[in-house]
């Protein structure tokens, strides 16, 4: 089971001492020598972009774990989109869509079931809050799945957990919504959200 860190900062390398435990093969990737150099353990290191590098390299990989402060499943169909000769354009999230606790940047919009700050080692249990013990009725990724917004097609693209505080994405995952974005032109908002926290973008694909 081998498995990508994107970034090689704190949180990526924290990613990957705490998988390094359970996955068979690990590799981070940064265009940082000095953050590169500070990895440590049994973890194969790339010196290059890292959306870049995930794009050439996705058949290696079950797991992709972000660790950079980018939205990297929309940068990486951009790129894949691309390549392919078609357009893609950022659009800002409508303000209609509703989501918890929301927070917007340049036209992103950032949703949250918490109105706290959350621990870096949460293991984000089914059903309620590991801080405050409120019952959580359903994940947050199922909510935004329920999304309606006129004119736009919702994808929500979940970030599982893979250790406390460590969310990937899996890659078949990300296969199937690339092929599902290439019938047709389309407005579309894409979702990556694990059970509690979520980044939201628009688009449209010409």
């Amino acid at each position: 089971m081998e498995t990508l860190i994107l970034g090689a900062g704190q949180f990526g390398r924290r990613a990957a001492t705490f998988l390094q435990k359970s996955k068979s093969s690990i590799a981070i990737v940064d265009n940082n020598k000095e953050a590169l150099a500070q990895v440590t353990g049994k973890t194969q290191i790339f010196e290059s972009e890292a959306i870049e590098f995930m794009q050439k390299n996705l058949e290696r990989y079950e797991w992709i774990v972000p660790a950079i402060p980018v939205h990297v499943a929309l940068l990486w169909l951009f790129s894949e989109f691309k390549d392919a000769g078609r357009q893609f354009e950022k659009i800002s999230v409508p303000e209609q869509v509703t989501v918890p606790n929301p927070f917007w940047h340049n036209g992103t919009l950032y949703a949250s079931l918490a109105s706290h700050l959350c621990p870096e080692d949460c293991p984000e249990p089914d059903g309620y809050c590991t801080v405050t013990g409120e019952e959580r009725k359903e994940p947050l990724y199922r909510i935004l799945s329920e999304l309606k917004v006129p004119d736009f097609t919702v994808n929500v693209l979940q970030s599982h957990q893979l250790a406390p505080g460590v969310g990937g994405l899996l890659v078949r995952e990300l296969k199937e919504l690339r092929e599902e974005f290439k019938s047709g032109k389309s407005s579309r908002i894409l979702a990556t959200s694990c059970g509690c926290h979520a980044v939201i973008d628009a688009f449209t694909i010409k």
